[in-house]
Formats: structure tokens, sequence, C-alpha cells
């Protein structure tokens, strides 16, 4: 932006805002219908000084989309989202705005305070509302920072704050419904080839013993599920949490959690062994 300066700043919203002569990076003076890239040298704000810095590079870009363009262009592959393999939630995220050049935001299904959005450090963010509200950098989940019209379901690694540092969480994936059942389609042939699973090892509750694989069908969308071979009331299925959890008959049916046994929460595809 232009400041009350007459140079070129590079700096914040509230900067742009006003005009003022605030910011990282400034141009020399320039005439008025001056482009940024015919401004000349600019300067660098360094830890104690401003230095001229002859490897700044400010250009035009020829046949380059502006950010809201690919916001604009995104916007027809935006979709309701599920987040899969986080430690602080799971579930759908619906669409709660998209288009007009902004990157959508989601509001979480199960959860009306927490939000996946896109905040001021180019990163997408899983947060409450008010950091939402105030585009902040700060929550539970974030990804990398992304290319303007990136969406979440083409975002590779995410990371959580884990022992006082964001750490990269390999199990935690956001992606569409269709790629969820994807996902359990492609588990197909690890399902069959261990049809029966035995937990062992486990004081206390008598969940130790062989499990069967029950119906499976993948093609339907869905995790598979085991019976106990001798409490017929005993099963290991995956659960609406998205952790994989030993219960009873009931509990299966309604994919609720509820006995003192669980995993941790998987992405679609990861089976219990």
């Amino acid at each position: 932006f232009l400041a009350t300066d007459q140079r070129w700043w590079i700096g914040n919203e509230q900067a742009k805002n006003s005009q003022d002569a605030l910011g990282i990076a400034h141009s020399e003076v320039v005439q008025p219908g001056t482009h940024p890239a015919e401004a000349g040298i600019w300067q660098v704000r360094s830890a104690n000084s401003w230095d001229e810095c002859q490897k700044m590079q400010v250009q035009g870009k020829h046949g380059a989309l502006r950010a809201r363009d690919k916001w604009t262009k995104a916007s027809r592959e935006v979709m309701p989202i599920e987040i899969w393999g986080a430690t602080c939630c799971h579930g759908t995220c619906n669409i709660s705005s998209a288009g007009d050049g902004e990157p959508p935001t989601y509001q979480l299904a199960n959860d009306a305070d927490l939000w996946l959005y896109m905040a001021i450090d180019g990163c997408w963010w899983v947060s409450s509302t008010e950091c939402k509200d105030g585009t902040k950098a700060c929550g539970y989940l974030r990804s990398a920072v992304v290319l303007p019209g990136m969406l979440p379901q083409h975002v590779d690694q995410w990371m959580e704050f884990h022992d006082g540092c964001w750490q990269p969480q390999s199990m935690v994936r956001l992606l569409l419904p269709e790629m969820v059942d994807m996902e359990w389609l492609t588990a197909q042939e690890a399902v069959k080839q261990h049809p029966i699973i035995e937990i062992a090892g486990v004081s206390g509750p008598k969940f130790n013993g062989l499990y069967d694989l029950q119906a499976f069908s993948p093609s339907e969308g869905g995790a598979p599920t085991y019976q106990h071979q001798v409490n017929r009331n005993l099963f290991l299925y995956l659960a609406d949490d998205g952790r994989w959890w030993v219960g009873n008959a009931s509990a299966m049916q309604q994919r609720l959690g509820g006995t003192r046994m669980f995993s941790d929460r998987v992405r679609p595809g990861v089976l219990p062994t």
C-alpha cells in the first residue's frame, strides 16, 4: 500500500487502512502513479535498523490469478468435510460460508464452538468461535501455510499441540465423505486376510479372546465389526467418535463408546490391529 510518506509499504491491515508508514519493508519515495515494481530499491527492517535489500524483487506477474480469484475457483469444490484421527475433535464440518473470493469456513456439526477456517497466517485452523471471528492463528489443529485456493481435503499434513510444541500427526486426515468410503474400500483386502482378531493381555474386564469378522460391505461405507466368539454380546467396532471400541450389542448398533477399552482416534482404513 502507499502510505502518507509517499512510499510503498508492506505492512499489516491496520497500517494499510490508516496509510501509516509502518511495516516490514518500504520503497523509496515515489511520484504519484508509480507502480510498486518501478519504486526503486527497497529497504527491509532488521533488528535495529532499515537496510537496503538489493536482492528484493517487486514485479508484476503476468497471467497469475489473484488470491480472491483462486478462492472463487476453489469454491466450486467446497463440500462438507470430515475430520479423522485428531485428538481435539472428530466428525463432520458443515459449510458455514463460501464464495465471494474468500476461503470457506466450516462449523463442526457436533460442537457449535469449533470451526475450521483460514487464519491470518495462511494456515487452516480448528479453533473456537472467538478465534474464528478474529481469524486468529491459534487453536487445536492446524495445517502448514497453504497457497490460496487449497482446500482442507487437499492438505497432506496436519499438526496438533503436544508436549509444548506443534507436532505433525500422520493419523489426521480431513476428507470428503466419498473419500472416507474409498479408504474403507481400499482396506477391504486387509480385512479379508484377517477375519479373526485376538485381544490379549487385558486385565480386569473380560475382553480377551477371539473376535470374528461380521458382515462387511465397504462399498456401502463404514468400517468392519467383529464379534467375540464366546461372549456373543461383545463387539469390537468403530464408534462415531472415530475410535475402535469394545462394547455390547446396543453400543455397537448405535456406534457409541462407553466401555473401558478403546483406541486412539484413527483415520479411515486403519484397522484395530
